[in-house]
């Protein structure tokens, strides 16, 4: 068949646009230098769209439209229209005929086998954009540790830690929360810390009964049979415990961020040092203690050094001695192949990940009194070290290692390794936490104590991966070099997948050549070419992203502008106005002061517990922010009058629900 480049999409054309370009064709002029056609130009016309929609690469000079010498005799003789180094007609007009498909017409008359250039279109949508950024709660804490209300919306332990020196307000009480109960065998102090604060020994839980509040052991009360439980609402000495904190770890950044309350079992909190520690450095804990970074999944079996901006000295030093051919490594050209458990970090994961280590060198240094271990000073001293990989729905971590770093915003691994830590490849995104982080900060007592609980947890960690426990779905990845002629021919014919015999990854699996030599058919020159973020991460307002979207929609032949439009509106912009509509009906009040929050409104009109302003929980502008998109789109692509009523109905519901601030009322007189 006529070679790839040269085909054309002469199946997405009929036989009339295809007799509209000939009879173009015919009036252009052809200047040859001997033997080889020099240049073909044709004055423009209309046709030039059939140009366009055929795929021919096609320059402009002046009021003529020009064809590279290669293009134009390939064109040309697909047609039949060249012979003797002149454009003719004669053999086109014979064979041409209406009920003639394209394709089939210019293998008719060309003397040569055309194929159909892309026999099967895919239609895609949008997915999700990628993501590379720290994992956080909402709002996120630096330390799991229980403040209540007094911190106010922000959780902030500052503002709890001066509102606990407030005397006149605590009554000398210190500061009220729903904590473990830790007590000290000899000295019988009950604490929140697992080394009792005033002799040093090793406390224990101790059970008190919900309903009495006894002291008891096991999990019934002898006296009124109620349920035991390993914590208690008390008051403690916040001031007293944030001054040894400080005294611990040095001054107080000016806003480390708590939790209103524990969710885990034994609500067992942190050490309010790491809380500091972490503020001081900028990283936020998640619900299990440790300090994560999230990203998008992308498999990569191969790279050059140059790409992952890590000298071949490094290299060497992590074990990558040999370039993909088995030749000695010694280029950052050279072509390198990925071991299965190394990963490549975004460069904000590179950035999040070294404030992370220096937090975890400071708690080691002044809260555990051992030496720091990772001393991180620039990103390149993140390279070769450990660390856990994780997906959100599972409760197994991944043993891996950092090798290099990427622009993208995505993160880099194995096909192995995700396969590894997922149930399938589908490019969604997993958590990476330094190894000694997870070790040192990690515990099953901080997890909640609800369905789903300890899912998106390290609970256990995978140190080898085994290919042949992966997915499977990785065990069909083919790994040739190229594809034989016979998968061109079985895809013609659409063959079964199974009847097609390429080299794949199950035929390697249990032996020692399932780790390395896996290949690929095609090639790119850098894993950072392409765009590096997308422009719906770019674009900040929800106006420019349709915008830009319907912009783009525009300039595209296959999209129905008008169709998108409207699928946009009634799948997104309509389930979401009524929603909202119906959860500003639903919605709580909260106090901007303590963070209370209230089903209904007290007759009072403020906080019942401090006193403070109650606010709505859900805005005006959260409620109509995508009603004028949606009618500007209804307007500007004339979509269906019942969607444009749709709105209307929708808007005045809206407007019932709100006052306008434009009309008031001043008496009854109004009415009379």
């Amino acid at each position: 068949p006529l070679a790839p480049k040269f085909t054309y999409c002469w199946h997405d054309v009929g036989a009339q646009a295809l007799r509209q370009l000939a009879d173009w064709l015919a009036s252009g002029k052809l200047a040859y230098d001997w033997f080889r056609l020099k240049e073909f130009r044709v004055e423009a016309s209309p046709a030039k769209l059939i140009l366009e929609e055929l795929g021919i690469p096609h320059g402009i000079d002046g009021k003529f439209v020009v064809l590279e010498p290669d293009h134009a005799t390939a064109l040309l003789s697909s047609m039949g229209m060249l012979a003797n180094k002149a454009i003719t007609l004669e053999r086109f007009n014979k064979a041409y005929s209406p009920e003639k498909n394209a394709l089939q017409l210019v293998n008719e008359v060309s003397g040569l086998k055309i194929r159909a250039k892309a026999p099967t279109y895919i239609g895609s949508r949008m997915g999700r954009p990628e993501k590379a950024r720290e994992r956080l709660m909402k709002p996120a804490p630096h330390v799991l540790f229980p403040i209540g209300g007094v911190g106010g919306k922000v959780r902030s332990i500052t503002k709890a830690y001066k509102s606990s020196k407030d005397k006149e307000r605590f009554e000398g009480k210190g500061l009220e929360i729903e904590v473990v109960r830790l007590a000290c065998p000899n000295c019988k102090t009950v604490g929140v810390r697992y080394k009792c604060e005033t002799c040093g020994a090793r406390t224990v839980l101790e059970q008190v009964c919900s309903r009495c509040g006894r002291k008891a052991i096991g999990e019934g009360c002898p006296v009124c049979k109620g349920q035991t439980q390993p914590y208690d609402k008390r008051s403690i000495d916040f001031a007293k415990m944030i001054d040894d904190a400080v005294a611990r770890v040095g001054e107080m950044p000016d806003d480390v961020k708590g939790v209103i309350g524990l969710v885990s079992e034994t609500k067992a909190p942190e050490l309010i040092e790491k809380g500091i520690l972490r503020a001081r450095h900028k990283v936020f804990v998640f619900r299990d203690g440790t300090v994560r970074f999230d990203a998008t999944d992308v498999p990569l079996t191969h790279f050059y050094p140059r790409e992952i901006m890590v000298p071949v000295e490094k290299l060497r030093e992590l074990g990558y001695t040999k370039d993909a051919e088995g030749d000695e490594l010694k280029s950052e050209e050279q072509l390198v192949e990925l071991k299965p458990q190394d990963i490549l970090l975004a460069d904000s994961g590179a950035e999040y990940l070294m404030r992370t280590s220096r937090f975890v060198d400071d708690l080691l240094v002044y809260v555990y009194g051992l030496p720091p271990f990772y001393n991180a000073q620039k990103r390149e001293d993140l390279l070769g070290q450990m660390v856990i990989t994780l997906a959100p729905h599972t409760s197994c971590g991944v043993l891996g290692r950092i090798v290099g770093f990427t622009q993208a915003h995505v993160g880099y691994c194995h096909p192995y390794m995700i396969a590894a830590r997922r149930r399938n490849c589908d490019g969604d995104e997993d958590s990476t936490m330094l190894l000694l982080d997870a070790l040192v900060n990690f515990s099953k007592k901080y997890l909640p104590a609800l369905r789903g609980g300890h899912m998106d947890a390290s609970l256990v960690m995978t140190t080898k991966i085994d290919p042949k426990e992966v997915d499977d779905e990785v065990h069909a990845m083919e790994i040739c070099t190229s594809y034989p002629l016979e998968f061109y021919e079985a895809a013609r014919e659409f063959a079964s997948p199974s009847e097609v015999k390429l080299e794949r990854v199950t035929e390697r699996l249990g032996k020692p050549e399932q780790y390395s030599g896996l290949r690929f058919s095609h090639s790119a020159s850098s894993i950072n070419g392409g765009p590096l973020k997308t422009k719906y991460i770019q674009f900040k307002s929800m106006k420019e992203k349709v915008d830009y979207q319907f912009e783009l929609c525009s300039k595209i032949r296959a999209v129905n502008v008008k169709d998108s439009a409207e699928r946009v509106i009634l799948s997104h912009f309509l389930p979401d106005l009524y929603g909202n509509l119906r959860s500003f009906s639903k919605q709580t009040l909260r106090c901007v002061d303590c963070n209370s929050k209230y089903r209904r409104a007290p007759l009072s009109g403020k906080c019942d517990k401090c006193g403070g302003k109650l606010v709505l929980t859900i805005s005006k502008g959260g409620i109509e922010k995508y009603l004028k998109i949606s009618q500007g789109m209804v307007e500007k692509y004339g979509l269906p009058n019942y969607l444009k009523q749709r709105l209307m109905l929708l808007e005045n519901d809206i407007s019932s629900v709100f006052e306008d601030e434009t009309k008031k009322q001043f008496s009854l007189e109004q009415f009379m």
